[in-house]
């Protein structure tokens, strides 16, 4: 899956699309236990074309996506490795 990215300088707030979905994510210099897996993500919002949010985390699952969803779970794989 395609990742865009807008690179915002001097700012944790990334945005961005992936797929057919827009990002918005809140990215560290380094890893942390609130990040996504343990990751740089500590917040990501995934909005449709129609503006609805899709999945959200903001510390924590607030809309996690279902297992169902490969879709939504590889968009969210490949904004996790655009950070690593």
């Amino acid at each position: 899956m395609i990742v865009t990215t807008t690179f915002n300088p001097g700012s944790y707030w990334q945005f961005g699309a992936v797929g057919r979905w827009k990002y918005v994510a809140k990215v560290y210099d380094v890893p942390s236990s609130f990040g996504i897996a343990g990751g740089r993500i500590s917040v990501l919002s995934l909005t449709n074309a129609a503006g609805r949010e899709v999945l959200n985390y903001n510390r924590g699952w607030d809309a996690k996506p279902k297992f169902y969803q490969l879709r939504l779970r590889r968009a969210v794989r490949a904004v996790l490795n655009e950070y690593r």
